[in-house]
This record gives structure tokens, sequence and C-alpha cells, in this order.
């Protein structure tokens, strides 16, 4: 459970533009909105296309809004372990 949460939150992202950008995997610096722009994970769940970040996700299906909801809310708390 620990590892998971260690290797996403404030994690270095393996997609060489978006390290380049000083995102982390989940970002929990700043105020919330800082949060979500230097999240990594929200930029992929959250636009359209990217075509530097890769393909959006997930690939296949969509999350629902509420997951969407519920995964912002979290970046932008501060995406505590719990």
């Amino acid at each position: 459970e620990h590892i998971a949460y260690a290797s996403l939150v404030n994690a270095l992202p393996k997609n060489s533009k978006a390290l380049s950008d000083g995102t982390k995997r989940v970002s929990t610096s700043g105020n919330s909105e800082d949060r979500l722009s230097n999240s990594f994970l929200w930029t992929k769940i959250n636009t359209i296309s990217n075509s530097a970040y890769g393909s959006k996700m997930p690939t296949r299906g969509s999350l629902s809004f509420s997951d969407i909801a519920i995964i912002k809310s979290w970046i932008e708390s501060g995406a505590l372990e719990n």
C-alpha cells in the first residue's frame, strides 16, 4: 500500500517531456491550482490530447465525471495517504 503511494505521489514521471517540464506524477507542492498543473496524472486524465505527454488516460474507455472529480479533489487537497 505504501509502496504504491510512494511510487505515485511526488515521484518523477518517466515521460521525458513531463520530467523536463518539472512535473511530478502527483504533485503536493504549492496551492491547489499548482498541484493540479504540476501533476502528470491530472494532465493525462484531464486533457483531450497532449502528444508530448502521450495518450490520454485511460487509453480505452473513460473515467466517469465522478471519478475525475474524486481524483481532482484528492490532488487539490494534497494527495493525502488515507
